[in-house]
């Protein structure tokens, strides 16, 4: 079977727009959250700067005092008080003295000689570089030794110091954004198993293969929500076609039986006449030849051929042209229960075992029971046929509901072929060496013009047959008007 390809798929249309609304919130909020502790980080290393600017400023005021007190020398102090700071601020201080770098570390004098003609503030900040590691320098001004120190601030969004801050928070995201491509892949198969599903039915049905929902989606006919509401339009869109195609094929047979009811009933006229004649002729024969044994025989075999084709022709003629309907109020059991006691030799003979429903329903239809026993009786007759001898069965089961009864007759014999199922109801069709294969004709026939169905059902070949007619509770007429009969 070809299957529908979806390009993309269905499941794909569903999942991309879902994940998106998920995701996106996710990376917006952890994106948010970790600004947030960025900026917080930022702003603890700008304290932490002007903190260690306030402590220089402090040790430089307590050496100064020793200077002017004659403890110690300028000179001396600069030197002491440089190497003492460098040790404790060795890669972010910077002391400068007249445009001239004093202290700093030598990975960072490249970067603060073009910033140093800037420094023209008592005190500020001067940005070196402003990328995603950003680095800029806070400084101030001592005006007793005409120095200015700044403190370099570092900061990188990918820090060490600030992801341990944040790895709660990556640890969720990363975590919610996994479960929310999961529960987002679950849900777009969730709700695409049943659309695609829908899609290989509506294959089948166009390739014309049997629709078979199988075990696994039997939980689809029961959904209440929109996926079930499909699955039910769909089941009665198949419901309905089978039954316009049920409709077609009776149509067809019946102006197909139109057609040879017409031609059967001018072969019954042509054949009956010659019969007539020749029936009277071999009566004179065997008259006029009594006493040959030899001739007796020759022409009792001739008469009882003119006898089949004579019989052929009735039913021919009752074929093409039925008995009108004699309609009054029939109990199907009692129809059955003669056409069981007509049938009593044959069934005795074979040792057929007959299963008939005992059933306390009230089987009262306005129907011909000439019609109705000659329905019963070519059924039963053709299954009385089929089954083997000892070991037959035949079952007979009579159903209801609103509208109409169902008479079922079942049987055990070798049931219809496949490729016999749409031609049991052909006039002369049959399989009988013996048989006129107009039997089951009249049958399909009678039980139409009753306003009923017929249909004959073997699940596989050698399993045995089961015909069900229909008869309604309300006769209608041709004009589609109901009658008061039931």
């Amino acid at each position: 079977m070809k299957r529908i390809q979806f390009s993309p798929s269905i499941e794909s249309k569903i999942m991309i727009p879902f994940l998106l609304l998920v995701i996106i919130p996710i990376l917006f909020v952890g994106g948010i959250s970790y600004w947030s502790a960025y900026t917080n980080y930022r702003q603890s290393m700008e304290e932490k700067a002007n903190l260690s600017l306030r402590q220089v400023i402090a040790q430089l005021e307590q050496v100064n005092q020793k200077v002017m007190d004659g403890e110690i020398s300028l000179a001396e102090a600069k030197r002491n008080s440089e190497e003492q700071l460098y040790r404790t601020w060795k890669s972010e201080l910077v002391i400068i003295e007249e445009a001239v770098i004093r202290v700093l570390h030598s990975d960072s004098i490249s970067k603060i000689q073009p910033h140093v003609a800037r420094m023209n503030q008592r005190s500020g900040r001067i940005i070196m570089e402003d990328t995603w590691f950003q680095s800029y320098l806070l400084y101030v001004s001592y005006d007793p030794w005409k120095w200015r120190i700044g403190m370099i601030v570092r900061v990188n969004p990918f820090s060490q110091a600030l992801t341990n801050i944040q790895k709660y928070t990556l640890i969720t995201v990363v975590i919610a954004s996994i479960f929310a491509v999961q529960a987002t892949i679950l849900l777009a198969h969730h709700i695409a198993k049943p659309l695609k599903r829908l899609a290989e039915w509506f294959d089948q049905v166009r390739d014309g293969q049997p629709f078979d929902p199988g075990e696994e989606n039997k939980g689809l006919f029961k959904r209440k929500d929109e996926i079930g509401v499909l699955v039910d339009a769909f089941r009665q869109m198949l419901r309905q076609m089978e039954e316009r195609k049920q409709m077609e094929v009776q149509l067809t047979r019946l102006e197909r039986l139109a057609s040879l009811g017409e031609l059967a009933a001018g072969m019954a006229h042509e054949i009956r006449n010659p019969l007539t004649g020749m029936k009277t002729a071999v009566q004179v024969l065997q008259k006029r030849l009594n006493g040959n044994e030899q001739n007796d025989l020759l022409l009792a075999g001739i008469q009882a051929e003119i006898e089949r084709l004579n019989r052929l022709t009735i039913q021919l003629v009752h074929f093409a042209k039925p008995q009108l309907s004699q309609l009054q109020r029939v109990d199907i059991r009692q129809v059955l229960e003669e056409t069981l006691a007509l049938l009593d030799q044959p069934i005795r003979e074979k040792k057929i075992n007959m299963e008939v429903s005992q059933t306390n329903i009230s089987a009262q239809v306005f129907y011909d029971p000439d019609h109705l026993k000659q329905i019963c009786l070519n059924l039963l007759l053709n299954a009385t046929k089929a089954v083997p001898p000892e070991t037959g069965r035949i079952g007979i089961h009579i159903a209801e509901d609103d509208e109409q009864f169902r008479i079922i007759i079942a049987d055990n014999g070798p049931g219809i072929p496949p490729e016999h199922a749409d031609k049991i109801f052909n006039p002369f069709f049959t399989t009988d060496p013996k048989g006129t294969g107009l039997g089951l004709s009249v049958v399909h026939r009678l039980v139409t013009e009753h306003g009923g169905q017929i249909d004959a059902r073997s699940d596989r070949e050698g399993a045995g047959t089961v015909f069900t007619f229909t008869i309604p509770k309300k006769r209608r007429n041709p004009f589609g008007k109901t009658s008061g009969h039931y």
